[in-house]
């Protein structure tokens, strides 16, 4: 976007905060299956992105496929913020199918994938139709 849409203004305004001031509210059933919101502050967000570095490294050059919800905490914490943090080229792929992940894999040359049984299906569906990897 590069203009403010009609009767907008194009300047606004920031506001200071601090790190235990809320930065989003992802709605979650949780275990009682009742919505709810889940307050995360600034210093939730930034400790979850840097756990995140621990756990799965940098790599120069890194490219995400995020296949998660960017509505979910594990979909814009661990994978959207993350990413940003270190630089990374992210890729988004709306809702999953194996063979679209796949072809984006490939075409972006993907170096992080994160969702348990989908790379799984992806590679099922691979082997099933004799799809190159390569």
């Amino acid at each position: 976007m590069t203009a403010a849409p009609a009767g907008q203004s194009a300047d606004f305004e920031t506001v200071a905060t601090e790190s235990g001031d809320t930065a989003v509210i992802p709605y979650t059933s949780g275990t009682t299956g009742r919505p709810k919101g889940a307050e995360l502050t600034h210093s939730n967000v930034m400790l979850n992105v840097l756990t995140c570095h621990k756990l799965f490294g940098e790599i120069e050059h890194d490219v995400h496929l995020i296949t998660l919800p960017l509505f979910h905490s594990f979909g814009q914490v661990d994978q959207m913020n993350a990413g940003i943090a270190s630089r990374a080229t992210l890729v988004l792929l709306p809702r999953f199918a194996a063979r679209s992940a796949l072809a984006l894999m490939q075409r972006h040359a993907v170096t992080f994938a994160w969702r348990r049984t989908q790379p799984l299906a992806a590679l099922r569906a691979c082997s099933a139709q004799r799809l190159s990897l390569t």
